[in-house]
């Protein structure tokens, strides 16, 4: 337990949500008790922002079926996307001229890494990185050519998993960048240095003119832990990393149990 929060308060003023393996279910997909449930946020005045490492493009179909108008912060707090505009508010690129050379060094060093790249509305990608998506209008080309323009985060994955690959890049990236991971260790995702999900809700937050007790957060996994951290009340799904359970405030249900809807019924009642 990291807070002592006020439980028998009426809703929060903010309501900050991973979606794989947290808001999502094993099929990708919300269910209609989770969107009932964020209604009730909505209801009491409160904001419901969805905050992930997805890009925006994986985010629009749900952003219309929740009928989100809040910002949402994508690629693990690296943009801002306006639903409303349908505009980016915000970007926190990573130095090219900087991350570029290291970058490269990596991959030279493990020829088993492929390599693919986010820009703030559209994804590049190395062709073997993901073969079956040739056909999605994504740019695609060798990595020199790739690391130019504005990147907000590059990913690197690997067919054969080693479980040391992660804390390996970690270290030799050092300073230069934020490097995590959203799921499994396979799929390794670089950000701008302080680039993370909390610090970017943060700046929302402290936008508003709230503060961190006024944020109720939920995650999963490793990028989801300084927002946990960070929030007024940080609640851990079932099914997340054990490392995120045991820093977390409260440990929910599984994502495929509705663990989200459960702990929002509790904290926003519904109204007569």
């Amino acid at each position: 337990m990291t807070h002592a929060a006020d439980l028998s308060r009426a809703g929060w003023p903010i309501v900050a949500s991973d979606l794989d393996g947290t808001l999502l279910g094993s099929d990708h997909a919300v269910a209609d008790r989770t969107v009932s449930a964020i209604d009730r946020v909505r209801a009491h005045g409160g904001r419901f922002l969805m905050v992930t490492g997805r890009p925006v493009r994986w985010i629009v179909e749900l952003a219309e079926r929740l009928g989100t108008t809040d910002p949402v912060i994508a690629l693990n707090g690296a943009v801002v996307w306006d639903p409303g505009s349908g505009e980016v508010m915000r970007s926190a690129p990573l130095d090219v001229d900087l991350i570029g050379g290291l970058i490269e060094r990596l991959a030279g060093e493990d020829p088993d890494l492929l390599w693919a790249v986010e820009r703030p509305m559209r994804h590049a990608r190395t062709p073997d990185f993901a073969p079956h998506l040739n056909a999605d209008g994504a740019e695609v080309g060798p990595l020199d050519e790739l690391l130019s323009g504005t990147i907000t985060k590059v990913l690197c994955r690997a067919e054969r998993f080693h479980p040391d690959r992660f804390e390996r890049i970690r270290t030799q990236v050092g300073d230069a960048a934020k490097v995590t991971h959203s799921g499994n260790e396979a799929l390794i995702e670089i950000s701008a240095p302080g680039v993370h999900k909390a610090a970017t809700l943060a700046a929302l937050v402290d936008e508003w003119s709230l503060r961190p007790d006024d944020v109720l957060a939920f995650g999963d996994q490793v990028n989801d832990e300084e927002m946990l951290g960070w929030a007024g009340w940080g609640v851990a799904m079932a099914n997340g990393a054990p490392h995120v359970r045991r820093m977390a405030d409260e440990v929910t249900g599984t994502n495929d149990e509705g663990g989200v809807a459960h702990i929002l019924e509790r904290e926003f009642p519904e109204l007569g």
